[in-house]
């Protein structure tokens, strides 16, 4: 004999979705509204500023504290990352990845766009002949393989690199299609014959914008509003403006770049690893 639900019971798990509905409605205004009211050439500087505020990614912080997380093992285990030689981290924000991937044989070349997390990451590798810090982004690696100048110019000069690691969830943070290809492109430049690491934000199934997101989005239109929320963009107030992809998204991208998937996951944090085509 089935158990019924009590009345209190039922009311609890009513009121829990009317929460989470209100959640994801807030959700979306604050990812329109962030979107549409920033110049798309601030964003970057916003995302910057962002992650200069928070102690978490700097050395004694509790995500650097960490190292490497379990999925980052599992990709630099595989073959195509075996040691020694020279690595190229980007987004390497205040160092975390920096003294595990020496401690793997690795010597590293990094860089990173935020000045205080750059600082944090040459305090970290102070005194290691094996590793470099440069303050750069990742439109800075493309101007070099397709100039060959800019601020990266003394970091990536010289002999390819064996590796390419995109810090953290970075590949997110590059919100436009066109702008990810071109950085793997450029990452094959630079490192033609090497496999290159990446994580992002997983994309999950959109809510419906609903009519009010769509009242807001006209609104914002009307105002002159200069930008214009980017499919799977998201603003978070710990990590700024990014981009939620999918492992197809990443697949295609990258088969478009040069490169084929080696191993890829969304568990528990959007990861891959890519080889180069012949």
């Amino acid at each position: 004999m089935a158990t019924a639900v009590p009345w209190w019971l039922r009311g609890i798990v009513s009121l829990d979705r009317g929460f989470s509905k209100a959640q994801a409605l807030e959700a979306l205004v604050r990812d329109e509204l962030a979107w549409g009211l920033t110049p798309p050439e601030a964003r970057a500087a916003v995302t910057a500023a962002l992650y200069a505020a928070q102690g978490t990614y700097a050395p004694r912080g509790a995500l650097y504290a960490r190292g490497l997380f379990p999925w980052e093992e599992e990709l630099l285990a595989l073959d195509a990352f075996a040691p020694p030689g020279a690595l190229l981290l980007g987004g390497a924000g205040g160092g975390r990845e920096l003294g595990p991937l020496r401690a793997r044989g690795w010597t590293v070349r990094a860089f990173e766009p935020c000045e205080a997390l750059c600082a944090r990451a040459r305090e970290a590798c102070e005194g290691d002949p094996g590793a470099r810090v440069e303050r750069g982004a990742y439109d800075d690696l493309v101007r070099f393989q397709r100039q060959g100048d800019g601020p990266l110019r003394g970091l990536l000069e010289g002999s390819p690199f064996d590796a390419v690691v995109l810090g953290w969830g970075s590949l997110s943070h590059v919100c436009e299609r066109d702008a990810r290809v071109a950085l793997l492109r450029a990452a094959r430049g630079v490192c033609p014959r090497g496999p290159v690491l990446l994580s992002f934000l997983p994309r999950t199934a959109e809510a419906a914008e609903g009519r009010s997101v769509r009242w807001l989005r006209g609104a914002c239109r009307a105002l002159g509003a200069p930008s214009e929320r980017a499919p799977g963009g998201t603003f978070l107030w710990n990590a700024g403006f990014a981009v939620r992809l999918s492992v197809e998204d990443v697949r295609a991208e990258a088969r478009e770049a040069g490169y084929r998937v080696l191993r890829a996951g969304l568990s528990p944090y959007g990861h891959a690893a890519l080889t180069p085509e012949p």
